[in-house]
C-alpha cells in the first residue's frame, strides 16, 4: 500500500529509524497499514488522505537520541536493549534514515 501512497511512494525500500516505544496498537477504523516491523506490526498508517500515525521516530538524529539517552533510567536495559549497541547502531543507520526524513516531510508540509 505504501507504494501507491502519495507520501510514502519511492520509499517503501526496507529503512531502519530509531524505534522507541514499548507500546503498540491496532489500526483505527479506516486505517490502512502502511508499513510492519517483525515486532510491531503496525508501524505506519494512513487514515483518510492526510492522517498519518508513525510508530518510530523518522525525525530523530543523534541530538535527539541523546536528549533520550540522557532521561531513559534503565529503560533500554530493563527492555533487552544493549545501551551501546543501540548508540553505535544509530550511529549507522541516521545517515542512512536522513534523505527518506527529509523527502518525506517535504512532501507532508506540501500536502497540508
Amino acid at each position: 500500500e505504501a507504494e501507491n501512497d502519495p507520501l510514502w511512494s519511492g520509499h517503501t525500500a526496507p529503512f531502519w529509524p530509531m524505534q522507541w516505544h514499548g507500546d503498540t496498537f491496532d489500526l483505527p477504523v479506516g486505517g490502512v497499514r502502511l508499513a510492519s516491523s517483525a515486532l510491531t506490526p503496525n508501524q505506519l498508517f494512513r487514515v483518510g488522505d492526510r492522517s498519518y500515525g508513525l510508530q518510530f521516530h523518522l525525525e530523530a538524529d543523534m541530538a535527539l537520541l541523546e536528549l533520550f539517552l540522557r532521561d531513559e533510567d534503565g529503560y533500554l536495559a530493563a527492555n533487552g536493549v544493549d545501551r551501546a549497541a543501540f548508540v553505535a547502531d544509530a550511529r549507522v543507520r541516521f545517515p542512512e534514515v536522513r534523505p527518506v526524513a527529509e523527502a518525506i516531510f517535504g512532501r507532508w508540509i506540501a500536502m497540508l
